[in-house]
């Protein structure tokens, strides 16, 4: 039988037509071995469907999903919920974003080869 938990999930939101960044929360079930990506999906999929992010390849190829996980930049699909700890999500902060944790990747507002940081 698998143990389901629930978590408090605080996850940036941001508009450009509305808003400065603000953080929504969720409470969300999560099983042993549930990756940030299922968190975001279920959020998606069961609670609001207005959020934004990036999702394609779900194993870690793509590189597309990182953003900032209770601040250290990773993978949202390969980096597991944390066990005894709630969730905070973030845009990685040196990019142009686009809604919520979603960025253009192709304005970054750092320079070429320096790594992500999370301040």
């Amino acid at each position: 039988m698998t143990q389901v938990r629930k978590i408090k999930v605080k996850l940036q939101r941001f508009d450009p037509n509305i808003s400065a960044p603000d953080f929504s929360e969720y409470e969300v079930p999560v099983e042993p071995g549930s990756s940030v990506m299922n968190v975001l999906t279920y959020i998606y999929e069961n609670i609001d469907s207005s959020i934004a992010y990036y999702t394609s390849c779900r194993i870690g190829k793509c590189l597309g999903c990182d953003m900032g996980i209770n601040g250290t930049v990773d993978y949202a699909c390969t980096t597991p919920v944390p066990v005894d700890d709630d969730l905070t999500i973030t845009p990685l902060p040196e990019y142009v974003r686009v809604k919520d944790v979603t960025i253009n990747r192709a304005r970054p507002k750092r320079p070429t080869g320096k790594k992500p940081v999370i301040a």
